[in-house]
């Protein structure tokens, strides 16, 4: 017997996403197709999601069958996903799901983000588009209270954030990674602590004590793997070393950077939004079976502490300087470390992920 589900979202798939945003979608549609079903996608601007559903209502009448719809909604208000970014059909998931709740097929969303809820929200918008995405995000969460079964989050933290949380019933349900299998190629010796950090540079990731950490220290090698608009943007704030290395990759342009080092960084300053917040690249670091050494104070922190899958230190430049002297003393340390990821990064896939939607749901 064929099992279906739908798979919704407001914006297009990409076929070859860069982006954490963007590969999130993807793997998750593989991750069920990897399991058995067969996906029928509501995705795409407008126009094709109007069609989708129309073909999903004359589908259901044919006798088509559908375990569960699984949606993820967009950084953006779903009603401001248009290439222009207006609402040109603000209604349109409403009928979506009022549509699904009345057939008894059950909804679960994943809940990408709550930065608009902070401060830093509009720090590069014009108020009247700070204002205008607030009230859809608003509007969003009062479409979710009405349909939504389950609404899942990055991280369990992140629902104290949500405004009237108690409304739903809210499961966790991070990033995960794409490895098949545990990593079996060989350990080599390290010689040179080589450190890598790939993500964003702002307010939500401030790197300001790790460059501080690692100025002078010509022993090792750090690259930092940045979009280049966010540079531009807080270059003045940073001193580039000999050491530093900058580059602007993604995708898989970034697997050299990968294959060439041996430590990875999520050494931010613990702002607030680090209390919930689950970075994409925790599990690509896993998935590249990359140690991690990561700021204390942090949500990442836990996860590293739990799984032991790296150090946790504090957030200030002495404290990094005494772990990577620590580290270049005793670089057998990296590869027990690396060793520990290894084994433990098959519980971190997006087929894991999916198992657990599959079982909410079903």
């Amino acid at each position: 017997m064929t099992r279906r589900i739908i798979f919704h979202m407001p914006l297009p798939i990409e076929e070859s996403p860069n982006s954490a945003s963007g590969i999130r979608p993807r793997m998750m549609v593989n991750a069920f197709k990897e399991l058995g079903y067969e996906v029928y996608l509501i995705t795409g601007y407008v126009k094709e999601r109007k069609a989708q559903f129309n073909e999903l209502i004359k589908n259901v009448k044919n006798g088509l069958k559908y375990d569960f719809m699984y949606s993820e909604s967009s950084t953006q208000p779903t009603a401001l996903t248009e290439r222009n970014h207006l609402p040109i059909a603000p209604h349109l998931e409403n009928r979506i799901f009022k549509y699904c709740k009345k057939k008894n097929i059950k909804i679960g969303l994943f809940y990408r983000d709550i930065h608009w809820v902070f401060p830093f929200y509009g720090e590069f918008l014009p108020k009247w588009q700070e204002v205008s995405a607030i009230y859809f995000y608003k509007k969003d969460l009062k479409l979710y209270e009405r349909h939504i079964d389950i609404l899942y989050l990055p991280s369990i933290e992140m629902k104290k954030y949500l405004p009237n949380s108690e409304a739903f019933r809210i499961e966790e349900l991070p990033p995960g990674h794409n490895l098949k299998k545990e990593i079996d190629k060989p350990l080599v010796e390290i010689e040179k602590v080589k450190l890598l950090y790939v993500g964003g540079l702002g307010a939500k990731y401030k790197l300001h004590k790790l460059f501080e950490g690692i100025e002078d220290n010509e022993s090792i090698v750090c690259i930092i793997s940045t979009r280049k608009e966010n540079w531009e943007l807080v270059k003045n704030e940073y001193s580039l070393g000999g050491n530093v290395k900058l580059v602007h990759k993604s995708g898989k342009d970034l697997e050299p950077l990968y294959s060439s080092s041996n430590v990875s960084l999520l050494f931010v300053e613990p702002v607030e939004y680090w209390d919930f917040a689950v970075p994409f690249k925790l599990f690509e670091y896993i998935e590249k079976g990359l140690p991690m050494i990561v700021s204390e104070g942090t949500l990442v922190s836990k996860i590293i502490a739990e799984n032991n899958f790296g150090w946790v230190i504090p957030y200030n430049a002495d404290a990094l300087r005494e772990l990577i002297s620590h580290l270049e003393k005793n670089p057998d340390e990296i590869i027990e470390k690396t060793k520990i990821i290894r084994e433990g990064a098959m519980n971190f896939t997006w087929k894991a992920r999916a198992e657990k939607v599959i079982k909410d749901l079903s």
